[in-house]
């Protein structure tokens, strides 16, 4: 089964070619935001179950910009940093290989009752406060984050992947879909800045090349970086086909080790968040048009947990590798059962 041969992110041999997807996990935090034994639990159960490449949950690279991450797992502190290595070492025995998935942040589309009274949200311009679960409020609206904020946000980046390798971890993928943050900078729905970071559609990349360059400046060229990213936001002025693939050559262009492709935002959440009436492998040719002007490893994903279906994506050539979410929370052992099949 091609599922079950090994393959490459940059130099990172990876066991198989299944990787599970970030979810996040708060529930299993520590009070703190540490990552304790339910939270090493919970992922080495998908190792032992046989995954390739685990990604957890997105982790912040700053604190600074939105108040509520000062309780969640924090790269800066040594305690936390030594439960990273925890993590990795227990992955590690399994022959898994472990993914931090890094974010800028929600920005537009941080929960409304984590922020505080009187704090207005960032974003990449002043844009509505989005949220799916409470109802949108057309003068909830957040800030511009300043020339200097985004420059010194960027460059966190570094110093987090960095941190990451300290804590042994394998690599890191950076949030770049969903219409979070670092979307938002890439987006000229969302960004109508007039510096730097906005303007034409190669200016709304800077915040992402330069955070690609404090990684490679801080973590190491040699450190592999997966970007993840939606090549259609299927939402009138988001960004559209033509414009996806044109990111993914200059992903391409920034050095990245591979690409993570999706579809969607928070408006269109059905297409990053797959519900059950769409078609198995939704997204995977999306993938295959990434395959086709780009040289790097396409990692596809939605509904994938049809081993067949995954096993067809990667045996027609259309992805390198295959992500699954949900499907491995309700089967760790997903990737041991095609094995005995086969």
């Amino acid at each position: 089964m091609k599922l079950l041969e090994p393959g490459y992110i940059g130099k990172l041999k990876i066991k198989n070619r299944v990787v599970m997807a970030a979810m996040g996990a708060h529930g299993l935090h520590e009070s703190d935001g540490d990552w304790g034994e339910r939270y090493r639990a919970y992922y080495e159960a998908r190792a032992a179950g046989g995954v390739g490449l685990i990604t957890t949950e997105t982790t912040f690279v700053s604190q600074a910009l939105e108040p509520f991450t000062k309780g969640l797992f924090n790269l800066a502190s040594d305690k936390h940093l030594a439960s990273m290595r925890l993590l990795a070492e227990a992955l590690h025995s399994y022959g898994c290989k472990l993914s931090i998935q890094l974010t800028a942040g929600f920005g537009r589309v941080v929960p409304p009752p984590v922020v505080p009274e009187g704090v207005k949200p960032v974003s990449a311009s002043e844009n509505t406060h989005y949220s799916p679960v409470i109802p949108n409020d057309p003068n909830a609206l957040t800030r511009a984050i300043t020339t200097e904020e985004a420059a010194a946000l960027a460059q966190s980046f570094g110093y987090a992947a960095m941190r990451c390798r300290e804590g042994r971890a394998d690599c890191v993928e950076l949030h770049g879909h969903e219409g979070y943050l670092l979307d938002q900078f890439m987006t000229g729905l969302w960004n109508r800045r007039d510096d730097r970071y906005g303007g034409s559609r190669e200016k709304r990349l800077t915040f992402a090349r330069e955070a690609i360059e404090a990684i490679k400046r801080d973590a190491g060229a040699d450190f592999p970086i997966i970007y993840r990213y939606g090549i259609n936001h299927y939402l009138e002025g988001g960004r559209e086909e033509e414009e996806g693939l044109w990111v993914t050559q200059e992903l391409e262009k920034m050095g990245v080790a591979a690409l993570h492709v999706d579809a969607g935002c928070y408006e269109t959440h059905w297409w990053p968040h797959p519900p059950q009436y769409s078609p198995p492998g939704c997204m995977v040719f999306l993938a295959e048009k990434v395959k086709q002007v780009s040289s790097l490893p396409v990692i596809t994903v939605g509904r994938l947990h049809y081993p067949d279906t995954a096993e067809k994506a990667l045996a027609d050539g259309k992805a390198d590798f295959i992500a699954i979410g949900r499907g491995l929370l309700s089967e760790p052992e997903w990737v041991n059962k095609p094995r005995y099949c086969s």
